[in-house]
């Protein structure tokens, strides 16, 4: 078709397919980004009653004429009412936005769009190569905490009652939580088992959440005068000592956590009959993609000096769920297994997902 033609007659088929994509796409992302401006200018804190928009504007400190449509449009999405003289947020908000709730979720909204910015240098790494996650912010700002807010709406409570019912659990006293990040999971054991101390074991940069967690939660894990029953330990745990003599190990989650060395290691610091718990995501022999979208973040970064594999969540030295399975079998009984609707917390399509984890507990022969 000639230019003069395109002119005068629209082309043969219309582009649906593109402009659905970008309509839902950018509808979507567009609508996180005006709940995160709402959120952080503290609008579900004052849920107490509807207002007006212009109520609102003087409330928060914000433009009327921009707050108008961005409160209509949070109301087509559920987060709003509308109510006389306006709007109120939604019921459920109080639960999961409100900044001095427990079970805020407001990390995770900074990480969602966080991590969509990472995917705005995708042309980049596609040119260049892999980007360094640490020089990007992947694993900085809200990352840490958005894990713990995450694990909080359900995973961390089920995840440690499925451990505490283990045969021989109540016998345990000390826990090693190898890269346990914010400590959550130690936490909620340690909830439920009043004898039981935990060390939760991660890089220096961990620190902060871990004891920021334990702090809120200081008066379920008391030891007594002397602090509490959770505390944490700055540690390499592929290079730096682990212990010895350990009642029970957890490791959830760990992107490098099915190394065989790191199985090694584990088994070497637990004493006879100390038990292994253990959650990720596994590969079985020659399974291919997970989720293509999870891959594409994966592959966008990667660790220096270490080579990561094609799919999320796995490293080029890592165990495939046969071989794994086959190295517990050398020097642990397997007691349990567990697949991800018994504990995780739903997908949101970002990198920290469950996708189809198994938690596997077994005993040290």
């Amino acid at each position: 078709m000639s230019n003069r033609c395109l002119l005068l007659d629209p082309p043969d088929s219309a582009p649906t397919a593109l402009y659905d994509l970008l309509r839902r796409s950018a509808r979507d992302y567009k609508t996180v980004l005006a709940l995160r401006a709402v959120l952080r200018a503290g609008m579900f804190d004052l849920a107490d009653r509807p207002r007006s928009v212009a109520g609102w504007a003087r409330a928060l400190n914000l433009e009327e004429r921009i707050l108008s449509p961005v409160c209509e449009l949070l109301a087509e999405a559920g987060v709003l009412e509308r109510r006389d003289p306006g709007y109120c947020p939604a019921p459920w908000t109080r639960t999961w936005l409100a900044q001095d709730g427990p079970l805020c979720q407001e990390a995770v909204v900074e990480n969602v769009v966080e991590t969509c910015g990472l995917w705005g240098e995708l042309e980049r790494a596609l040119r260049r190569g892999p980007l360094d996650p640490w020089k990007e912010g992947l694993f900085g700002g809200s990352f840490l905490p958005a894990l713990g807010a995450e694990s909080l709406v359900g995973e961390a409570q089920r995840s440690a009652a499925l451990v505490a019912q283990t045969p021989g659990f109540d016998q345990v006293r000390d826990l090693a939580d190898l890269g346990g990040g914010h400590g959550l999971y130690s936490l909620a054991l340690c909830a439920r088992c009043p004898e039981l101390h935990a060390e939760v074991l991660d890089l220096p940069g961990a620190k902060a959440q871990t004891e920021a967690w334990t702090a809120r939660f200081a008066s379920y894990v008391q030891d007594g005068n002397r602090g509490t029953r959770v505390r944490f330990t700055p540690t390499d745990i592929f290079a730096d000592p682990l212990g010895e003599e350990r009642d029970a190990v957890l490791l959830f989650y760990n992107p490098g956590g099915k190394n065989p060395h790191l199985l090694e290691r584990i088994h070497d610091c637990l004493r006879p009959g100390g038990l292994f718990v253990s959650k990720h995501a596994f590969y079985r022999r020659e399974e291919g993609s997970k989720d293509p979208l999870s891959d594409v973040e994966w592959n966008m970064t990667a660790f220096p000096g270490v080579e990561k594999g094609p799919h999320v969540y796995w490293f080029a030295e890592d165990l495939c769920r046969e071989e794994y399975m086959e190295r517990l079998d050398r020097g642990f009984e397997v007691l349990a297994e567990y697949e991800a609707d018994a504990f995780a917390s739903p997908d949101l399509g970002k990198f920290g997902d469950r996708l189809d984890s198994r938690m596997i507990i077994c005993r040290k022969r």
